[in-house]
């Protein structure tokens, strides 16, 4: 097919001005769906939501299918007009959201977006309809102003991302064939700051545990039996000391370890590794001390695997006194892990631990969670040179290179099936709330995110 002409970011800020408001409308129609995906209740929005993205994808000339899980449905859609001599590039978003709770503290109504200040408030503002709504703008213009897009375009976008996606995994290998592309572009991350964009070369991986600690059948009173029986509570608290070394921070569980390497030198050189610990306070009214102290804060976050206790509960927590030995308590552990380590079996070395270290009198039963991998991409990658001219042209600053200590679940699963060589990318600030109340996405930053999508699509198109 013809070449098309590249144009220069001016005349793609020109084009955002002249359709800003067409693009927010979608947006925003797309955040009034109420797209919880952990709570059935909200299993007809999630449909409604699935049926607003198959009529936008339909009216800009995709071919677009809805693929049925085990759980909420994903919509795959593609544009393969630039022909096999034109490079295949894979989109990934997702259309669930978090839940709204506290929702007493929100300012507005979480699902009637409101914009102000240069920001629309709305549950999944940023996380992930904001980038979601972007990227279908950056799609919508090239395909409404020049009738094509240069470069063929797939998008798989789930509705599972906030329960770990595991459906949806479930599905891929089965649609290798039609996953398959040359890059895949996951666009569910976040800047180094307003005006600094990045890449990030890696996501941990995540497991997680429950723990239920048994002492007695029933509550007993602490009197006629405290200094007999072994208070479950205490064994819990006993057995969770067992996982880590204090001093060092060092996981303890055998085999922990198996699967972590080093970063090569090539990505030593690349990545950005300044972390500032007063801000990091400033910020967060926390000290950067958890965590292996051999290694620094950056290193621990992003290269380094936890485990971490989310929840500890047991006994009587209400108000006054009531003078009981639980009969049970529990813990919920969750464990970030590095691309390489296996999270099925790193449960297993968990649970044969707990249950190893049970106290004496305590019986111990772990139920095994989600597990995904971490993923790490590569770093000798050509996509990884368009992305970051693209982002620099845009943000008129260096584009810097980076880890996750977060974990988009699908992301290993995807790149195994998909075959395309990963990047990872987005336009969110901590400032954006994700996950909390007031969730936000600033308008500009909406607006830069389309400008660098169009500029891959742009770079992408010329390649042959």
């Amino acid at each position: 097919m013809e070449e098309q002409m590249e144009y220069d970011v001016t005349f793609f800020q020109q084009a955002f001005k002249k359709h800003r408001e067409e693009f927010l409308q979608d947006y925003k129609d797309l955040l009034r769906f109420q797209t919880i995906s952990t709570d059935a209740k909200y299993e007809t929005e999630l449909a409604k939501a699935r049926v607003f993205l198959i009529d936008y994808f339909k009216n800009i000339q995709f071919s677009v299918e809805e693929w049925e899980t085990d759980g909420h449905a994903a919509i795959f859609a593609q544009n393969l007009s630039a022909g096999k001599d034109k490079p295949t590039v894979l989109l990934y978003g997702h259309y669930d959201v978090q839940p709204v709770d506290p929702i007493d503290e929100w300012l507005s109504d979480p699902f009637e977006p409101i914009e102000k200040n240069g920001k629309i408030y709305a549950r999944g503002a940023l996380d992930n309809k904001g980038q979601l709504a972007l990227m279908l703008s950056a799609l919508k213009f090239m395909m409404t102003e020049f009738g094509e897009l240069g470069v063929n375009v797939k998008m798989i976008i789930e509705g599972e991302e906030e329960m770990g996606s595991p459906n949806t995994i479930a599905i891929l290998e089965s649609r290798k064939e039609a996953l398959k592309c040359d890059a895949l572009l996951v666009v569910d991350l976040d800047l180094v700051s307003e005006d600094v964009p990045c890449i990030t070369l890696g996501l941990r991986g995540l497991c997680a545990l429950n723990v239920e600690c048994i002492g007695s059948k029933i509550d007993l009173h602490s009197g006629m039996h405290g200094g007999m029986v072994f208070n479950p509570i205490h064994g819990l608290v006993e057995l969770l000391s067992t996982l880590r070394d204090p001093k060092s921070g060092k996981i303890l569980v055998e085999g922990f370890y198996e699967g972590v390497s080093e970063p090569s030198e090539k990505e030593k050189a690349m990545l950005d590794l300044q972390f500032d610990e007063k801000e990091y306070e400033k910020m967060f009214d926390a000290k950067a001390v958890g965590g292996e102290i051999a290694f620094p804060p950056a290193i621990r976050n992003w290269l380094r695997p936890t485990i971490e206790v989310n929840g500890i509960y047991g006994g009587y927590t209400g108000p006054g006194i009531k003078t009981v030995i639980p009969a049970k308590a529990y813990a919920k552990i969750s464990c970030r892990l590095i691309d390489g380590q296996d999270p099925k079996k790193v449960q297993q070395q968990i649970q044969t631990h707990l249950e190893k270290h049970a106290p004496r009198g305590i019986t111990v039963n772990v139920e095994l969670q989600d597990a995904v991998e971490g993923v790490r991409a590569n770093a000798d990658a050509p996509i990884l040179k368009t992305v970051s001219e693209s982002l620099e042209e845009v943000f008129k600053n260096p584009c810097k290179y980076v880890m996750s200590g977060g974990t988009v679940g699908i992301t290993k699963a995807l790149q195994k099936a998909s075959s395309g060589d990963v990047v990872m990318m987005g336009f969110g600030l901590p400032e954006d709330n994700i996950h909390a109340p007031n969730e936000s996405f600033a308008l500009s930053r909406f607006e830069k995110g389309f400008l660098t999508i169009v500029r891959i699509l742009q770079k992408l198109g010329q390649k042959t």
